[in-house]
């Protein structure tokens, strides 16, 4: 089941600010999420496997 992590607080970078946003979800799951926050206007970043679960966290950012 796709989980969505709290936002975090927009982080300076090179004068333009960035939102973050994490989504978990398994991986047969994963394509859809990605999907649906592109379409959102999320670019996404790394993705990574959770250690102590078969869920993958796709990290996601959007400039303000």
């Amino acid at each position: 089941m796709a989980k969505t992590a709290l936002e975090s607080p927009p982080v300076q970078n090179s004068a333009k600010t960035y939102k973050h946003t994490v989504r978990l979800a398994h991986p047969e799951e994963m394509p859809g999420v990605i999907m649906q926050m592109e379409k959102a206007g999320w670019e996404l970043g790394p993705i990574v496997m959770c250690a102590f679960s078969n869920e993958h966290a796709a990290y996601f950012r959007r400039l303000n």
